[in-house]
């Protein structure tokens, strides 16, 4: 049988596509696995996970079923709110279809579960852009999660300013004195947020060391964001942290936490302050929040297992059913052409989805 040359040739092409779509589908199938295994083994040695779940059935009736419901139904307006964030602070550089973020936000959730402090959540959504625009996803990112602890940070900080005005523990002068530092500190945070375009500027001045220089030439791209691209994430980010607190306070009430609604929203605040402050594994969190609960509604005489019970299903609902259906999405992309390792015309998968629509257009400089 005659092989022409042509033929000849392709075979090489032939055999490294196959071997690169092979290579693709075990990391696909090892970030599955560890997925699987890092979130079994978590869910296996909390002591108290079966409580948890039968303090459920137990505060299931007919007249509080619409507050799980409701917390159910919150959930997927959290990660719309998200992904129209990120596809906002993405648009300078690479406009991108609602789904393409979705998926993005969500594969960033997936691997943010078994990555310390949540950098899963940068790597998940480079997956969904063109190597040449991971490190502009990681800078948008960034600032996103700016706006969010911005947010956390405000509402935290009025949140400690109030337990300590109705203490009659601390001195007022102590009292006074934090009230005009929390001021102080969001006057600042905000005046940085809205100036992170000119600080760009300013960092493009200095000369990293060899291998900083790929993200922070990056660093340029703020310069890219608006006032208004600001301002829009802003307010994501805040009916987002809106969202998620009427979710867990729903949920403390669900589980018969008997606090006043004002004092949860409070204390949900105080958590997340700590929660920006001092980044923890996800679920390590949900144990962390509901020891520091106790603490601040002591004087009401809440019981730990219903906080930590309304702690552990908000992580369940907000983000262990949503990481499913981020390993869906990353089961989509070419992970080696995200990554740099594979260039377009080596395989003709770069479309995503089924339905073959390009991952993103480019807008602007590629440098």
């Amino acid at each position: 049988m005659r092989i022409s040359y042509f033929e000849a040739g392709n075979q090489p092409m032939e055999h490294t596509t196959r071997r690169r779509r092979r290579l693709n589908n075990i990391i696909k199938v090892v970030i599955g696995l560890v997925f699987v295994g890092v979130i079994g083994y978590q869910l296996l040695v909390e002591k108290d996970t079966e409580a948890m779940w039968l303090n459920l059935l137990d505060s299931w009736s007919a007249e509080n079923a619409w507050m799980l419901i409701t917390v159910i139904a919150l959930m997927p307006v959290c990660w719309i709110l998200e992904a129209k964030k990120w596809k906002l602070l993405m648009s300078p550089a690479l406009k991108m279809s609602f789904r393409r973020a979705i998926g993005a936000v969500l594969g960033g959730v997936a691997i943010s579960l078994f990555t310390p402090n949540r950098i899963g959540e940068y790597g998940g959504r480079i997956l969904f852009v063109p190597s040449k625009y991971n490190w502009r996803a990681v800078i948008a990112t960034l600032v996103g999660s700016f706006a969010q602890n911005l947010v956390h940070v405000t509402f935290g900080l009025i949140a400690v300013v109030m337990f300590l005005v109705f203490s009659s523990v601390v001195p007022y002068a102590l009292r006074t004195g934090i009230g005009v530092l929390t001021v102080l500190v969001l006057i600042v945070g905000v005046l940085v947020y809205f100036r992170l375009p000119a600080l760009s500027i300013w960092a493009d001045k200095f000369t990293p060391p060899k291998w900083l220089q790929r993200p922070w030439r990056a660093l340029k791209y703020v310069q890219q964001i608006t006032d208004r691209d600001l301002l829009i994430a802003l307010g994501f980010s805040l009916t987002k942290y809106l969202v998620f607190s009427t979710q867990f306070v729903v949920l403390l009430l669900y589980f018969g936490v008997d606090v006043p609604v004002v004092w949860l929203f409070s204390g949900v605040a105080v958590m997340y302050l700590m929660q920006t402050g001092v980044p923890l594994p996800p679920f390590v969190d949900v144990v962390a929040r509901s020891e520091l609960a106790v603490l601040l509604w002591a004087s009401f005489a809440v019981n730990e297992l219903s906080v930590l019970a309304a702690s552990f299903f908000l992580w369940v609902i907000n983000l262990l059913i949503p990481a499913f259906f981020g390993l869906i999405a990353i089961s989509t992309v070419n992970v080696l052409r995200s990554l740099g390792y594979e260039s377009q015309s080596d395989n003709v998968h770069h479309v995503s989805g089924s339905n073959g629509t390009v991952a993103g257009t480019a807008v602007g400089p590629s440098k």
